[in-house]
């Protein structure tokens, strides 16, 4: 299986990925459904798509970065200088077919989609949303170095982790004191959040999901 840049010739493709990923998902508050005008735009000049492909061509795993400029949904909004949206990146969607899960094609697409994201040289921040149970896409994005700057309601009313990082300055923070908090405790994370603290790693004790989050490292 091999990684592909998309084109919008695949824009049906992608859109019945999309529809069988959603009619296997028991809780459809995981995943906020792209429009096809919404993938049309990552395909075209406001961000880019990849694709994976089983041996019969048939797409199986999907990932999309989105370049969100000064639009009113950039998540760099409420942090950033106005002059700073145009260096901010969104890692928009990760899919991939119910028959080809726990193969890792998730996070080797959000990988392959960080680096090419980075090789342009145009971009300094990169920003994701996760579903606060989708421990699967969390627990990938956090692995690839990005981490929970706040909990948000998006997307029809539904709370997700809001994720970042930050390629020219990286933030790091004192893994040693985490504070680990149950992954159903909204408030205390949201309190830690507003506190300065940021999510950093996720692991399973016995029956729970720990998050771990931690103050930053000052190296002044």
């Amino acid at each position: 299986m091999k990684i592909q840049k998309l084109s919008k010739h695949n824009l049906a493709e992608i859109i019945d990925l999309q529809s069988e990923v959603g009619r296997n998902l028991s809780d459809q508050s995981l995943y906020y459904p792209l429009l096809p005008e919404e993938a049309m735009d990552m395909l075209n000049n406001k961000g880019f798509s990849l694709g994976i492909f089983n041996l019969g061509n048939r797409l199986i795993a999907y990932a999309a970065v989105r370049f969100p400029g000064e639009d009113p949904d950039n998540l760099g909004i409420d942090s950033l200088e106005k002059g700073e949206l145009a260096r901010v990146a969104h890692i928009e969607a990760g899919l991939v077919h119910p028959d080809f899960r726990g193969l890792g094609l998730q996070k080797l697409l959000y990988r392959e989609a960080i680096n090419l994201t980075r090789q342009t040289g145009k971009f300094r921040y990169l920003y994701s949303t996760v579903a606060c149970h989708n421990y699967p896409a969390l627990a990938n994005s956090l692995d690839l170095g990005l981490m929970i700057a706040d909990l948000k309601i998006k997307y029809s009313g539904h709370l997700r982790y809001v994720l970042f990082q930050d390629w020219e300055q990286p933030v790091f923070v004192d893994r040693k004191a985490a504070i680990k908090v149950d992954s159903g405790d909204r408030e205390q994370q949201k309190a830690l959040l507003e506190d300065g603290c940021l999510g950093f790693k996720i692991e399973i004790y016995q029956t729970n999901i720990l998050v771990h989050f931690s103050r930053l490292i000052n190296f002044i």
